[in-house]
């Protein structure tokens, strides 16, 4: 009798222990771990959102006693959302979203410290304070999809290299990119009119700008380098000297008065440079010499990068550099 009860106490106990790391993360959603690492989100509509909530509570996900147990995360196509701080700290190396997703809550991948690289789909409209903030990305590309990104939303992304922002934006806010300490270029889309305090504060080497036409304010701090200022050399602005001078800039953006100003050039030329990878060296020559007319590509935004040059090609470069005589 003795060695049954003892038998009995045991079951419990083992069938927890093997019980399906699984629950709800939404009206509509489950959530998955398996064995090995991989947290799957399930069903239709938006996630819950966790970290404080209006009480002043740390609501946390259903996840975070397994939290060092993720290593990758599915998507279903029917999620909607991305809960705040939903996947905050995990360690997973790339972030796919589907289209079917249309917001990304505050803070959701801050933290993932190990992710190199992120889709972010092609129906977000909205990316919510620090959203990647902490990320280890190299590049990622934003769909023209977005129309608000918020405060602070890749700050501290400290091996992002460049930045195409997507075309329905109209302000830069807060914070977006500071401390990005990689980067290098960055391209504001033609609707951004306010470029906020402290957007690319502590960015020390960022070396080239592009800047639209309707832009009216750039707020103090926004280009401060922190300790010392970026290699700032080039900012390519789309509209004439005269509409530069009317641009409202704040205090402590000394690195754009350092730089060179070039009027009448809204955006990289050429679609068929790689400007954040392989032609990343050479991409500023190539810019400054369609720039000064020495060279005009193959028309419709190609240049043909890895082309070799004809001696026909190169005594016209030369020729056109030495002022056509």
């Amino acid at each position: 009798m003795l060695a049954l009860l003892m038998i009995l106490s045991v079951l419990p106990v083992s069938a927890a222990a093997d019980a399906p790391k699984s629950g709800t993360c939404g009206e509509n959603l489950t959530w998955t771990l398996s064995d090995d690492g991989v947290l799957t989100i399930s069903g239709t509509g938006a996630m819950t959102d966790y970290g404080p909530n209006s009480e002043g509570y740390d609501v946390l996900t259903p996840w975070d006693a397994y939290i060092n147990d993720v290593k990758s995360i599915v998507i279903g196509s029917g999620v909607t959302s991305i809960g705040s701080r939903a996947f905050a700290g995990c360690g997973i190396t790339s972030i796919v979203i589907p289209d079917s997703v249309k917001t990304i809550g505050k803070s959701a991948f801050a933290d993932c410290t190990g992710v190199t690289s992120a889709d972010l789909g092609k129906g977000v409209t909205a990316i919510g304070k620090g959203a990647f903030a902490g990320c280890s990305f190299t590049e990622i590309t934003i769909p023209d999809s977005v129309k608000t990104i918020d405060d602070e939303a890749f700050m501290n992304c400290r091996a992002l290299v460049s930045i195409t922002l997507p075309k329905g934006l109209t302000a830069v806010k807060s914070g977006m990119f500071s401390y990005c300490k990689a980067l290098k270029s960055v391209v504001v889309p033609a609707g951004v009119k306010v470029i906020d305090r402290g957007a690319f504060f502590g960015c020390t080497a960022l070396e080239s700008v592009y800047l639209p036409s309707a832009l009216e304010k750039i707020e103090p701090f926004a280009f401060f380098g922190d300790n010392g200022l970026p290699a700032f050399k080039d900012v390519y602005f789309a509209g004439t000297e005269t509409q530069w001078k009317a641009v409202s800039v704040g205090s402590n953006n000394d690195p754009l008065k350092a730089a060179a100003i070039h009027y009448g050039v809204s955006a990289y030329p050429f679609t068929d440079v790689d400007t954040a990878g392989r032609h990343m060296p050479f991409a500023d020559a190539i810019l400054w010499a369609a720039d000064e007319g020495i060279t005009t590509g193959y028309g419709n935004g190609i240049f043909k990068p890895d082309l070799d040059c004809t001696r026909a090609q190169v005594v016209t470069f030369l020729w056109r550099a030495a002022g056509e005589p």
